[in-house]
């Protein structure tokens, strides 16, 4: 079973997590962002650093499930959530979400190999 393919995507999330090739740790700018700015609307942004933030672990999730052989399709409200309802998460929890989803995609990418990767994943 070949995987360096695998493992190299693997590294590609790690790095981009840690401290990567642009010299900066994902969760130590993310800690470094309070509730109000996270939620704050900024000028010539569409969405809130916390909707973005939400945008990516729904994407990820998607991908997640489509490693496990689920044909999930993402609902508007899920893949951009309107402000007035990503106010009501904590900032935490998506800081945290973002963490676990990290290792739950690296989790899935694991149990597959290179030839995987060569054929759809649903």
């Amino acid at each position: 079973m070949k995987k360096l393919e695998t493992e190299r995507l693997i590294d590609q999330i790690e790095k981009l997590h840690g401290n990567n090739w642009a010299g900066a740790n994902v969760h130590e700018i993310l800690n470094g962002i309070d509730d109000e700015t996270a939620n704050k609307k900024m000028d010539l942004f569409n969405n809130t650093i916390h909707q973005i933030a939400r945008h990516i672990l729904a994407t990820e999730f998607l991908v997640i499930k489509r490693l496990q052989g689920i044909n999930y399709v993402l609902k508007d409200e899920e893949d951009w959530i309107p402000v007035a309802e990503v106010v009501k998460i904590e900032w935490t929890d998506t800081r945290n979400a973002i963490l676990e989803s990290k290792k739950e995609l690296i989790y899935e990418l694991n149990k597959k190999d290179d030839s995987d990767l060569y054929h759809p994943i649903i």
